[in-house]
């Protein structure tokens, strides 16, 4: 029954495009538009798109077709673009309504649309128990593709851009000839770590090698009826009549992966790049395609064009369109450009220049993985809901030990599929395998996410965009109002900084994740992902109701004879009293306590616990504790102390993870022993640890946590929701001892 109304719906489709003729004007919504039918039909085919990228950064379109069994074509309009950039080239299933098409180009009739209410993949339909986000994963695209460059020229003008041995020279060298400054199969070799090659044929008159260009039936003003002010390029008849002029020169075309339609003069706005599908020489066969006028037959452009060939949709759309350096799929950025010849322009009337750059920008890391370039030994893939410390190798490097790409897999959320949620962390530096043109150096944090919301706002000329964007480090430089840079120089705007640098960290509170550039060494940083936030409402169960000898309570050693770390120094007894009460808090018995000298537990050269998958316990500052001064050194812990102005007339801080100050006490205060504050924090280390830390800036505060949490806090774990508390207290008896009822119920700070 399904497939009889999948062939019904082929049938009226047919029938609508064959018999209208009326010419379509409006600009309604497709709820708006007039003769659409009022049933929904189901139709199977598969799912091409096309980018159009316009010459000045202001303009272009993104069109969706659906390919039928029986060879036609059908645009599709679809709200929720970006989950359809998952399903390039595969067989889907559009379930709505036919409608007059808003985007297609009439040429004087009525051209149909599927206005459709819903895409799934097609082989989902006959498997309902699984889920579909686990679905859809890229095909890994390596070794080698053919590709076609087919010459073409208007009818109406004679003239060429180049001759036909320059398209050759442009894509399949490796190193580029002395007068071109890169190709782009240097490009994808570089930046697929040599996973991936261009083959190109030049086909025209004479077949291949072509030894003139193929003329096409009609002039410019045929197939692209505009200027550079909009998108008009009727992209469908260029390739139709493309297609029998090659064929007629005896071009096999199924021997081929893409073709690249090389377009003598203008179109309209924009450079195009996507895929179709036809069958030519009776093969049926899906194609990538780009569609190039003379401005866009350079490096850069080709690789962005052929970039969407290969199923990629843009990046960035933060602040406006293309407004990404990190990634050639956004701004192409140039390392270098030489003139390359000229032309008339259609769209000037006028000479133009012909440039050819060297892209500045490779493809991001987000990207590469979809297109299987980054194998499991380059990849570190954690959660939001773990720690690890990663060390990143520069993105357009060579591959070596290092990592290239950090994915971090956003908890609750799908890490892949059309509805994947998550980070990457890549490292970005300058060097003669790519990257030449970015505008600084640093990691690059990206949200990718494969049903992105629509864009809107007023620098945007369109409201769809790609899956990954840069997470600024520098928000809000930007002139949103005006779409400029508000007066400030380049680079200090935009995505232009969005870099992070040794000694800042992005922290989301929503996810609870934390994400610090530790270092930098030469072209490698260490970044240490924090994703372990531990609210205080867990505690109950991981805590509390441990098992007999899973929780390791580390206290810090007194004894001076026993080395400790650089910067560790020796506690007091006083530094021990929170153990008691927190040992006391546990419902099963017993469980193991040693001093933090103790190197069966703690490594004794760094003061990094030993265990993994435990509970660790830990009392008394970084300057008492070898494993709380590893947390705070690494950057592992929510909070770090510091001191400001010495320890005569200073004041103590507790920082968070961007070095913000979250409480402080001057030591003229603390010294009398007549105020504290405690800290209690929990979190996961990098070997799935669950550490949890009682200090204080005295031994009061220490004293405090303990206490405090062991007589109030216990009965209101459950509704605390952070996973780091101050509490201050105040010595209103003068006894000098730290007593409950001296404790402000209300936290000095919290937060995760």
């Amino acid at each position: 029954m399904t497939r009889f109304l999948l062939v019904l719906a082929e049938v009226l489709l047919l029938v609508l495009v064959t018999s209208s003729s009326a010419n379509l004007t409006s600009a309604r919504s497709p709820m708006q538009q007039p003769n659409q039918t009022s049933f929904t039909l189901s139709f199977e085919g598969t799912l091409n798109i096309v980018y159009g990228d316009s010459k000045r950064g202001d303009i272009g379109e993104t069109r969706y077709t659906l390919a039928l069994a029986n060879g036609s074509s059908v645009p599709l309009q679809y709200i929720g673009q970006q989950t359809l950039a998952s399903y390039f080239l595969k067989r889907v299933l559009v379930s709505g309504r036919l409608g007059p098409s808003q985007n297609a180009v009439t040429k004087g009739k009525t051209s149909w649309s599927i206005l459709a209410d819903s895409v799934t993949l097609a082989d989902q339909q006959l498997q309902p128990d699984q889920n579909s986000a686990n679905q859809v994963t890229a095909t890994a695209v390596t070794g080698t593709k053919k590709v076609l460059m087919l010459l073409l020229r208007f009818s109406d003008d004679s003239s060429v851009p180049h001759p036909p041995s320059f398209y050759s020279d442009l894509i399949n060298p490796s190193t580029p000839p002395s007068y071109l400054p890169a190709t782009v199969n240097g490009f994808y070799i570089n930046a697929s770590w040599n996973q991936f090659h261009w083959v190109a044929d030049v086909g025209g008159a004479g077949g291949v090698p072509a030894t003139d260009w193929l003329t096409l039936t009609y002039g410019k003003s045929h197939y692209a009826p505009c200027d550079w002010s909009t998108s008009c390029a009727d992209l469908n008849a260029i390739t139709n009549d493309a297609i029998t002029a090659g064929v007629a020169a005896g071009i096999n075309f199924p021997a081929y992966d893409n073709v690249n339609f090389v377009i003598s003069n203008d179109l309209d706005c924009c450079a195009w790049g996507g895929s179709f599908t036809a069958t030519i020489n009776g093969v049926m066969k899906n194609y990538g395609a780009t569609w190039e006028p003379p401005w866009g037959q350079e490096a850069g452009t080709y690789s962005h064009e052929m970039g969407h060939s290969l199923g990629l949709p843009h990046s960035g759309w933060v602040y406006y369109a293309y407004d990404s350096p990190w990634d050639v799929m956004s701004a192409v950025m140039t390392a270098t450009s030489w003139s390359c010849g000229s032309y008339y322009s259609a769209n000037d009337a006028a000479t133009d220049s012909l440039y050819c750059g060297n892209p500045g920008d490779t493809i991001s890391a987000p990207y590469k993985d979809y297109l299987g370039w980054i194998d499991p030994s380059h990849e570190a893939v954690t959660s939001t809901s773990a720690s690890v410390t990663v060390l990143l190798d520069g993105d357009a490097l060579p591959l070596g030990t290092a990592k290239k790409m950090i994915k971090v897999c956003i908890t609750g959320s799908p890490c892949t599929g059309p509805n994947a949620h998550y980070f990457t962390v890549e490292a970005r530096v300058r060097s003669a395998y790519g990257d030449g043109g970015i505008p600084g150096e640093g990691v690059i944090i990206h949200m990718f996410e494969a049903d992105r919301p629509i864009i809107g706002g007023n620098c945007f000329f369109n409201s769809q965009s790609g899956w990954a964007w840069p997470i600024d480090s520098t928000p809000g430089d930007f002139d949103s109002v005006n779409c400029n840079s508000g007066g400030r120089p380049y680079p200090d705007y935009a995505l232009f900084n969005a870099q992070w640098n040794p000694g800042q960290s992005y922290l989301n509170s929503t996810y609870g994740l934390t994400i610090k550039i530790q270092s930098r060494s030469d072209s490698t940083f260490t970044v240490i992902i924090n994703g372990g936030s531990v609210p205080f409402s867990s505690l109950s169960s991981v805590l509390l109701n441990a098992a007999s000898n899973t929780v390791y309570f580390i206290f810090p050693d007194g004894n001076t004879a026993h080395a400790k770390p650089a910067g560790v120094g020796y506690a007091s007894v006083t530094d021990w009293t929170a153990l008691g009460f927190a040992y006391g808090s546990l419902t099963n018995m017993p469980q193991i306590i040693a001093l933090d000298t103790n190197s069966a537990y703690i490594d004794q050269s760094t003061g990094a616990p030993k265990v993994s998958n435990k509970i660790i316990v830990l009392f008394g500052g970084p300057l008492v504790n070898e494993a709380v001064h590893y947390y705070e050194a690494n950057g592992i812990a929510p909070l770090h102390w510091g001191l400001v102005g010495g320890w005569t007339s200073g004041t103590e801080y507790y920082y968070n993870r961007n070095n913000q100050a979250v409480a402080s006490i001057p030591l003229s205060v603390l010294g009398p022993e007549s105020q504290d504050m405690g800290l209690i924090e929990a979190f996961k280390d990098q070997n799935g640890n669950t550490v949890i830390i009682f200090s204080g800036f005295g031994w009061q505060g220490t004293f405090v946590g303990g206490v405090y949490c062991k007589t109030v806090l216990i009965s209101q774990l459950p509704t605390m929701p952070d996973s780091w508390y101050i509490y201050s207290w105040t010595d209103s008896n003068g006894n000098g001892f730290a007593e409950v009822s001296e404790v402000s119920s209300t936290p000095v700070n919290h937060g995760n």
